[in-house]
């Protein structure tokens, strides 16, 4: 594809609020996740400028997971959120736990595929001014490197078009979000009038939420058009015959896949292509959190994720189904695959229907040229016996099996109604906290005692389940409500943790200064960083980093900023001092403790 006409998708740039403006409330719809691209996202909505650097800092994560707690939802299929590599910042990936909201479905029988970012801005001094901000496509929140399609709407306060079906898209986004400002029939009546700025020379005819008890879409062409393309990953043998038969006698057919796909379909039907003058395809797509891979290399992996400019794209993964009449050229773009599945109603998907110009029309015929001409090759090998196995045990659980947690002091006790049931003793179940260690579930047993990470014992609403059988696994993380509740004291915990006295003051001063950049603290998933320098027994003082006049100067601009950081100071110090005495650290314990000193006399005078 053309780079000017299908630009490389880019989550920071979807997400990153207008100069000028804040994320108000966002809610993203995925399949699978990634909690190191939730973070990503995080720093996006924050409005941090992540040009030209590897990822955000430790400060900059807390600043946005302060920014946009109760204002911003993932709504992912149960069971399909990425268990994260070894890391020695694991454990903060236990905060992400109230950015998630899941979706529980059988996946043998349907699951939440929508693929959809919908953000709400507010202008900075102006919260009465507000704008949104839409994007549906193929791509998952993860690191996969695919070619996915996509389109961003922006809404205008003057000019632009309605855009049907949105209202409805958004209504059933909130519902599952269920984010406690974002009611969703207010939500619904204030998209309802919006108006809204479609790409150059597109036109926005209607979108469309597809699922259970919902209307169903058929993308075949039911009237004689000159060209139909399709382009998805996976495919089934009705579908495809639909497509074969589409468009009229004289329509030039064009079908872009995958070649395990098409050889797959090619087995069950040698005819099935007949109506198609091209067939083509692409690699496989990466599927993070989709599929098995071996014990030895999933516990050997790392978080670190290629940058995006050198990273190889994997496979096809986009879904478009394409017609032409003379001048007239239509799109459907989404997430719904060429498959009954997707288009009937037994899957959730997320899909918009346009009117694009002719520029569309050359990329996608640019694109599919791209792709290796298929040929049938030799029969498909027989599945993997233990991926299989794997596969069938997953689905399995994706349904029946609803964990909880009960912590009491260095234990969790995870517990189910029933015993889990894999379908076969050869696949055993292993579970863990967020950045512990793997415990064997036990045969028939409705409970298990783990071991937290020992390096941060905070609890956490999510729990890693692996499943092995021989050298294949699949890991995914659970959401498994822990008693107590994770709540505001927990999160302060993790955020002492965390951070040590210089981030800490550091992190309160970008607060001070409403700034979203602030590279201090290091990389977000880099590691501890030792005190250097600096003896023991002469600590860094509070001028270096916040002066009496910046409190001062930050008080005269805004009061209430300056009681929101009074607020932190009162709230965070005493868990800061806390883990500085356990870990030994008596040069942040003293630099806390002169920070302290030195506000409390200052706020006295100015609360």
């Amino acid at each position: 594809m053309k780079r000017e006409a299908w630009p490389i998708f880019s989550i920071v740039e979807v997400l990153r609020p207008p100069e000028g403006w804040r994320t108000d409330h966002a809610i993203i719809a995925t399949y699978s996740a990634d909690l190191t691209v939730i973070v990503t996202a995080l720093f996006a909505m924050a409005g941090c400028d992540l040009d030209n650097r590897r990822t955000g800092s430790r400060i900059e994560l807390i600043r946005a997971v302060d920014l946009l707690r109760d204002r911003f939802r993932v709504v992912v299929q149960k069971n399909r959120i990425a268990v994260p590599r070894a890391s020695s910042q694991q454990t903060i990936l236990k905060l992400l736990d109230q950015f998630v909201s899941i979706v529980d479905v059988d996946e043998a029988k349907l699951s939440w595929h929508p693929k959809v970012m919908l953000i709400r801005y507010t202008r900075k001094g102006d919260s009465s001014d507000f704008q949104w901000r839409l994007w549906l496509g193929s791509r998952n929140l993860t690191s996969a490197s695919n070619w996915d399609a996509g389109i961003t709407l922006n809404s205008r306060a003057d000019g632009g078009r309605s855009i049907d079906g949105l209202a409805t898209l958004a209504r059933e986004l909130a519902v599952r979000a269920a984010l406690p400002k974002l009611k969703a029939a207010a939500l619904a009546t204030e998209l309802e009038g919006q108006r809204w700025e479609c790409p150059p020379g597109c036109d926005a005819a209607v979108i469309r939420l597809l699922g259970p008890g919902l209307p169903s879409i058929n993308p075949c062409a039911t009237e004689a058009v000159d060209k139909v393309m399709a382009f998805s990953p996976f495919l089934d043998l009705s579908t495809v015959r639909a497509l074969a038969a589409s468009g009229g006698s004289r329509a030039k057919r064009t079908l872009i896949s995958t070649r395990h796909a098409l050889q797959t379909l090619h087995q069950q039907d040698a005819g099935v292509f007949s109506g198609f003058e091209n067939v083509s395809c692409f690699g496989d797509p990466e599927r993070p959190a989709e599929g098995t891979g071996l014990v030895s290399e999933e516990e050997t992996s790392s978080t670190e994720t290629p940058d995006a400019e050198d990273t190889a794209i994997a496979g096809l993964h986009a879904k478009l189904f394409f017609t032409e009449k003379g001048a007239h050229r239509t799109l459907w773009i989404g997430s719904a695959n060429a498959t009954e599945r997707a288009w009937n109603g037994r899957n959730y998907e997320a899909v918009a229907r346009l009117t694009v110009p002719r520029e569309v029309s050359a990329s996608l015929e640019e694109f599919a040229q791209r792709a290796e001409r298929f040929s049938p090759g030799p029969p498909l090998p027989d599945p993997d016996q233990n991926e299989a196995l794997l596969h069938f045990a997953r689905q399995s659980l994706s349904n029946s099996w609803h964990l909880n947690q009960k912590v009491s002091g260095s234990m969790i006790d995870i517990s189910c109604d029933e015993p889990p049931a894999t379908g076969d003793p050869a696949v055993k179940i292993e579970v863990a906290a967020l950045g512990g260690q793997w415990t064997l579930w036990p045969a028939g047993a409705r409970e298990v005692t783990i071991s937290p990470d020992p390096q941060n014992p905070e609890r956490s609403d999510f729990v890693q389940v692996r499943l092995v059988c021989g050298d294949k696994s699949c890991a995914w993380i659970q959401i498994a409500p822990c008693d107590p509740r994770p709540d505001a004291k927990r999160n302060r915990a993790l955020v002492a943790h965390y951070l040590d006295a210089s981030s800490f003051i550091q992190w309160l001063r970008s607060v001070l200064a409403d700034e979203t950049d602030h590279e201090g603290g290091g990389d977000w998933d880099g590691p501890d960083r030792e005190p250097v320098g600096r003896p023991a027994g002469n600590p860094a003082t509070p001028a270096d980093i916040l002066s009496v006049e910046e409190i001062l100067r930050a008080w005269t601009r805004n009061p209430t900023v300056f009681n929101e950081v009074d607020a932190k100071v009162l709230d965070y110090i005493g868990d800061m001092l806390n883990v500085a005495i356990q870990r030994g650290r008596g040069a942040d314990e003293k630099s806390l403790r002169s920070f302290q000193t030195l506000w409390e006399q200052i706020a006295r005078e100015l609360r």
